[in-house]
């Protein structure tokens, strides 16, 4: 049984994936090499075999039972070193407090992940639930070392505890969106019919539930390395205690979506000399992402839904010590949180709309259980404009704009999304080949953000688009495919 080319988020998960398919190959090809099996081939060969004495012609039958058995006799060895084997490699990463240490091809995105599939694998037993906290705790050393390296832990399940970290970027780079904990909802699931449908992920809106953040040290001095970071889907019950943050940047700790449950406190943020000044930021949540200057949805508020589970944005508790602020002479003070989650934040009010009275469950529930097909047919004109949207960008973003465009030149990040995900998902649209499959489970994420953009749009109240000068023109460029009516 050969090893297959890792796919998984960490180490810890290929392992016990292994070791699940050695297991499964073993009983496999014990029918075939049991002596007490039925299907035992070394007694089948030797049937055949004598036949073949016999003067019946069984050479074709023999030379493929045999080419059999030798396959399986490799397959069998194949899995069961890794059965010897993998026990002490699984024993070696939970010695040295690596079960959730990504693979070394992957270390380049981050170095630790802590999502579904290992938080489970990591706390199998009796007494285990879904709503077990899954721990990490006490690693002392995790260093962001080489260039291309963006965060060191992604925390991607629900019911996580990330504690006594000492995280250290000692690089110097400009470089935005590299993070030192960053915080993603994991992608909704729900069995319909008994098949396993895909509802959503943090692009649509998620939530992130029971996750605490408590005492780590994280340094960077030289780069603006994101201390405690979260974008995209929302967060419920997130506590974010008592950590030393130290990093060239502004963006300390910088929530999107936080809902109830919040806590804050006893945060102790430093200001780097050259640096900017440390903040604790919270920011409404948004929907879709903005992949291809489609617009961004915020969401400002929501509404009461009969008979649905609250979602609002509730009074972050800040605790009795509160959160405190060092300057770089040594003197302290404290440090008030920055709450903008009910309005448009400055620097994204020209790409932005904002949603009030959002109902948030109406919406996941058009979005995930709508086909298709059966958009195309209630918003023939949100389905005319993902294709204008996506004609337009993918022209210009490989042939670039005109001198002087309110909108720029496409950068080489735009270019390349130009190619890999515009082109393509306008191809797919173009083939016809949509259909019958499910909104949140199409795979293009162009097409599917567009489209749960549109939807939300219908499940909350526009809020008055301000007066942006100059920049008003630049907004309607940008918004004009989600706001066609």
């Amino acid at each position: 049984m050969k090893s297959e080319v890792i796919t998984t988020h960490t180490l810890f998960h290929h392992y016990i994936r292994e070791l699940e398919n050695a297991k499964e190959a073993i009983a496999q090809t014990d029918k075939y090499l049991k002596p007490d099996s039925p299907n035992y081939l070394v007694s089948y060969i030797e049937k055949l075999e004598s036949l073949q004495l016999l003067g019946q012609d069984q050479l074709e039958k023999i030379t493929r039972a045999k080419a059999n058995l030798g396959a399986y006799k490799l397959r069998a060895s194949q899995a069961q070193n890794i059965l010897d084997n993998h026990p002490k490699k699984l024993a070696e990463l939970t010695g040295s407090n690596d079960v959730f240490l990504a693979p070394p091809e992957r270390q380049h995105e981050c170095l630790y992940i802590l999502d579904q599939e290992t938080c489970h694998a990591s706390c199998v037993s009796e007494e285990a639930s879904p709503r077990t906290t899954v721990k990490f705790s006490g690693k002392s050393n995790i260093q962001l070392l080489h260039e291309e390296q963006t965060d060191a832990v992604r925390v991607w399940h629900h019911n996580v505890q990330v504690s006594n970290l000492c995280i250290t970027d000692l690089r110097h780079y400009n470089d935005s969106h590299r993070d030192a904990i960053q915080l993603i909802p994991p992608v909704l699931h729900k069995e319909i019919n008994g098949v396993s449908r895909r509802l959503g992920d943090q692009l649509a809106g998620t939530i992130l539930n029971d996750v605490c953040i408590r005492d780590c040290k994280i340094e960077a001095p030289n780069g603006p390395l994101q201390g405690v970071f979260a974008s995209d889907g929302m967060h419920r019950n997130l506590r974010i205690i008592n950590n030393d943050i130290k990093t060239l940047g502004s963006h300390t700790i910088s929530i999107a979506g936080l809902l109830t449950g919040g806590v804050i406190s006893g945060n102790k943020l430093h200001k780097v000399e050259g640096g900017e000044t440390p903040q604790i930021r919270l920011y409404p949540a948004r929907i879709g992402g903005n992949m291809a200057e489609d617009g961004v949805v915020t969401i400002l508020s929501f509404a009461k839904e009969k008979g649905c589970d609250l979602v609002e944005y509730a009074e972050v508790d800040t605790g009795s010590e509160g959160n405190v602020l060092t300057l770089e002479d040594g003197s302290s003070s404290p440090l008030e949180i920055t709450d903008l989650r009910h309005e448009i934040p400055t620097n994204i009010e020209h790409m932005s709309l904002g949603l009030t009275d959002f109902n948030y469950n109406a919406y996941l529930e058009e979005f995930s259980m709508t086909q298709y097909s059966e958009y195309v047919e209630s918003d023939p004109v949100g389905a005319n404009q993902l294709q204008a949207w996506l004609r337009l960008r993918s022209e210009e973003y490989s042939k670039g704009r005109p001198e002087g465009h309110q909108l720029g030149q496409p950068s080489s990040e735009q270019q390349h999304i130009g190619r890999n995900d515009l082109a393509p998902a306008l191809e797919i649209l173009r083939s016809g080949g949509l259909g019958d499959i499910y909104i949140s489970e199409i795979r293009q994420t162009a097409i599917r953000s567009f489209i749960m953009k549109r939807i939300a749009i219908k499940h909350g109240k526009i809020a008055p688009l301000k007066d942006l000068g100059s920049n008003n023109a630049r907004r309607e460029l940008i918004l004009r495919f989600l706001l066609a009516k």
